[in-house]
């Protein structure tokens, strides 16, 4: 029987020799990232913004990995209208796959103050899951996109150090 999608928290906690590394839990009732933290002792919910979603989705094509869609919002925190969102994500991942992270970054702020909030994708295996802002994952908790995101964290993790 396949696991259902779960909600799943990203969290980076401390390592025996004191490297940080990326793990899961579930957060069945969508709580706020200081909550999962405040329940998960030395552990914090990593920075996901719109940098870090569009460096994770290169990283998954790189892998792989099918980006299908990307999800936004206004300023405002309301949603764009559906073909205005639908025409954004394809032209995003149009770019992401061709040119990079620094394209996709400009096609994205060219569109005025909009925010990238999440990252649909599939796993090679055809399992599907979906990663937004705050480190929130919706996806099977065994599954091919949880094996492959803590790898992917860490090159997150050293471009930004760069």
């Amino acid at each position: 029987m396949t696991e259902p999608v779960t909600p799943l928290q990203l969290l980076v906690r401390p390592g025996v020799s004191g490297e940080e590394h990326l793990d899961f839990v579930e957060n069945r009732l969508m709580q706020r990232a200081a909550v999962v933290e405040a329940r998960e002792a030395g552990a914090h919910v990593p920075q996901v913004g719109s940098s870090a979603l569009l460096t994770v989705a290169r990283l998954l094509m790189e892998r792989g990995f099918r980006v299908t869609r990307m999800e936004f919002q206004h300023p405002s925190l309301g949603p764009l209208d559906d073909e205005s969102a639908s025409d954004l994500s394809h032209e995003v991942v149009a770019r992401l796959a061709e040119e990079g992270v620094a394209s996709a970054s400009r096609v994205i702020a060219v569109n005025g103050r909009t925010y990238l909030t999440g990252v649909e994708f599939y796993a090679p295996d055809g399992t599907s899951a979906t990663l937004r802002r705050n480190g929130l994952l919706m996806a099977r908790p065994h599954s091919a996109v949880t094996e492959a995101l803590p790898q992917i964290w860490a090159e997150v993790e050293g471009h930004a150090a760069r």
